[in-house]
């Protein structure tokens, strides 16, 4: 992996880590409010880059999906559940992320089902 993508994913990382509380507590809040007991907390458009994207970027941006999704939904486990998503061009870096967000607290993990064009 080249320096500059660990570093961009470090600081999306923290950038997201910083607002992740705050946000679920609203996200929670507005629960209580409407009588929703939890959600299932998925990717509505992060999954889209696995149609346009790939090699290391595409493996960059769902780590970094990720550890934002996991750590918003980290300080309420019981009620958001989170589904994760996993770069399978590489399957074995695929499956050690599927392992890492597993243990992080992932109920699931979406998985790209029509590769790019060339790819099949």
């Amino acid at each position: 992996m080249r320096a500059y993508d660990t570093d961009l994913s470090q600081l999306l990382e923290h950038l997201a880590a910083r607002h992740a509380c705050k946000q679920s507590e609203l996200t929670l809040a507005h629960f209580d409010v409407d009588g929703v007991r939890g959600a299932v907390m998925f990717s509505s458009n992060a999954h889209q880059a696995f149609r346009v994207v790939k090699g290391e970027l595409l493996a960059v941006i769902a780590r970094t999906f990720n550890d934002w999704i996991l750590e918003y939904c980290a300080h309420a486990p019981d009620r958001l559940k989170v589904v994760t998503i996993a770069d399978v061009d590489d399957i074995d870096d695929g499956i050690a992320e599927m392992e890492r967000t597993v243990t992080r607290g992932a109920a699931s993990v979406m998985l790209p089902i029509l590769p790019l064009p060339g790819r099949r």
